[in-house]
């Protein structure tokens, strides 16, 4: 196998070999947050929906260079156990808030570097709109929704619908040859009843609860007209 080849099937392995917890991102999903972040250069991540911790223990083992800001809103079991999950990682700072404010402000603050956000709270039509904001500035080049399903209480989805409307070259991870390349890495997930497979497909027309992939095409458009200008 290929040395780049074999790297990536190493680091697909080991993500498929970490623990899951309850109502966390699965690990095929991640696996795509993780790829597109190494592959735009990201330097700073800000997540909010943390709950147990399952997304941002593994975006802080797996990009340990990227500096991990990560929001929760409410208390609890789940918060305190998330907490102590990543308490030894020295990439990662714990911010307590409403996603909806914080999201943006802290856009703001990693000004000028590299920013992707990851959207797991609020969730829906507001989480397209928190996007949408912190896809202002320039400098935030990636944007991630979680639960972008495609069914809804048994029709289509209006929280996919508004995504697709709002960011034209969106991806999501159910699309079939995606799930047909990753689906093994959450055969443990499965195995244990977690929200993926056949069942969960039935009722929500989606291999899994989904993850939307957005770039930000402004900042990407800026880029492209910078660089002819520059002739590079």
């Amino acid at each position: 196998m290929d040395g780049a080849l074999g790297e990536e099937f190493d680091l697909l392995e080991a993500i498929a070999a970490e623990p899951y917890e309850a109502r966390g991102i699965l690990h095929s999903e991640m696996a795509l947050i993780i790829e597109a972040c190494r592959r735009h250069d990201i330097k700073v991540m800000i997540e909010s929906g943390r709950a147990r911790a399952q997304s941002t223990y593994i975006l802080a083992k797996y990009l340990p260079d990227v500096e991990i800001h990560s929001i929760e809103g409410r208390n609890g079991p789940d918060q305190v156990f998330g907490i102590e999950r990543v308490a030894h990682f020295a990439n990662v700072v714990l911010h307590q808030g409403d996603g909806a404010i914080l999201l943006p402000r802290l856009c703001e603050l990693s000004a000028p570097h590299r920013t992707a956000v990851l959207c797991d709270g609020p969730k829906g039509i507001a989480a397209v709109g928190v996007v949408e904001k912190c896809f202002r500035r320039s400098h935030v080049r990636l944007g991630f929704i979680h639960d972008m399903r495609r069914l809804d209480h048994g029709g289509p989805s209006p929280y996919r619908a508004a995504a697709e409307a709002v960011f034209p070259k969106a991806k999501f991870s159910d699309d079939p040859a995606l799930t047909a390349a990753l689906a093994w890495m959450d055969e443990k997930i499965l195995a244990a009843g977690g929200p993926v497979g056949p069942a969960w497909e039935t009722q929500y027309g989606s291999y899994g609860p989904t993850i939307g992939i957005f770039l930000n095409s402004a900042a990407l458009s800026k880029q492209t007209a910078t660089s002819e200008r520059l002739g590079v």
